[in-house]
């Protein structure tokens, strides 16, 4: 039995991802047994894989919409403050 590190599982899966191959393009049976893995080990491989794709893009976009969110804080303070400046400036 082999141990891989991350770049190698990953390595593995890209060897692996053929959905519409070509001739010359290996099947996942085929990538295993040059790897010395099992097919089941490469499913898990390649399912923790997109788990971590999946959770890389959601975390993304919670990070944006916190700037966002973060901005539009920083926003509403400057339009407090003009709005207290301009009822000044009115009782002048």
């Amino acid at each position: 039995m082999f141990l891989y590190c991350s770049p190698e599982k990953l390595d593995r899966k890209k060897d692996g991802n053929n959905s519409g191959r070509s001739s010359r393009e290996k099947s996942v049976s085929q990538i295993c047994r040059e790897h010395g893995i099992s097919q089941a080990q490469y499913y898990k491989w390649r399912d923790k894989f997109l788990e971590g794709v999946k959770e890389g893009l959601e975390n993304g976009k919670k990070s944006r919409v916190q700037q966002l969110e973060e901005k539009i804080e920083e926003l509403e303070k400057v339009i407090g403050k003009q709005t207290i400046v301009i009822e000044t400036l009115k009782k002048l």
